[in-house]
């Protein structure tokens, strides 16, 4: 099923958040930061799920905010729950434009490997990839993948912060390298890309491939 996408550069860091949406309804990949500036850019829709890649303020920030707001569900993978919620991933961020991230209270539906989120007007598959957390994952159907942290135009997330794992980095390139190569790439930071574009030129993606197994 096809949908129409917003592309939301927010807060310090310009963390893409996403909008995917058809028709009436919408769901909103991690809602980082400004929150009022999202909320607007969800008006006249009803946001079916807030689905989070990661644990990491720059994604998570704008994500209760917004819940509060429209009573949408929140989605996290299992390992990254625990940090999200907590006070101590948030400490070290302020205000800007008016607006102060902060944790979420809870999940509404805790995500694992392989799930499917079936939304009203497409569905997506949940890949597990850590590395840059340890409850990072990717989010993908026919057409599109939302890396979050894991993969970007040229490069990959860090795996320096508390949780990350510079070994589960490169298998969680793997996985994704084997995935289709028509799939756009939808990275939590930058431009997209596509599987093929970074198979062939990623230097982390193809250094992975050679070096590491799953």
């Amino acid at each position: 099923m096809s949908y129409k996408l917003k592309i939301i550069p927010t807060g310090d860091y310009q963390a893409n958040a996403y909008i995917l949406y058809e028709g009436s309804k919408a769901c909103i990949i991690d809602p980082g930061h400004a929150g009022q500036v999202l909320l607007l850019e969800l008006e006249g829709l009803e946001l079916e799920a807030i689905i989070l890649t990661h644990r990491h303020c720059d994604h998570v920030g704008a994500a209760q905010f917004i819940k509060d707001k429209t009573g949408a569900p929140i989605y996290i993978h299992e390992a990254d729950l625990e940090a999200a919620k907590s006070p101590k991933e948030f400490a070290y961020t302020g205000v800007v434009n008016g607006f102060t991230p902060g944790p979420i209270k809870g999940a509404d539906v805790v995500l694992k490997d392989g799930d499917e989120i079936k939304l009203s007007f497409t569905s997506l598959k949940v890949l597990h990839t850590p590395g840059h957390t340890t409850g990072g994952i990717c989010l993908y159907n026919e057409h599109d993948i939302f890396t979050g942290d894991t993969l970007f135009t040229g490069s990959m997330g860090r795996t320096d912060f508390e949780s990350g794992n510079q070994i589960q980095m490169f298998k969680s390139l793997i996985k994704l390298s084997k995935l289709n190569e028509g799939l756009k790439v939808y990275p939590g930071h930058g431009e997209s890309t596509s599987i093929k574009k970074e198979k062939e030129t990623n230097q982390f993606m193809r250094f992975a491939c050679s070096h590491y197994k799953l």
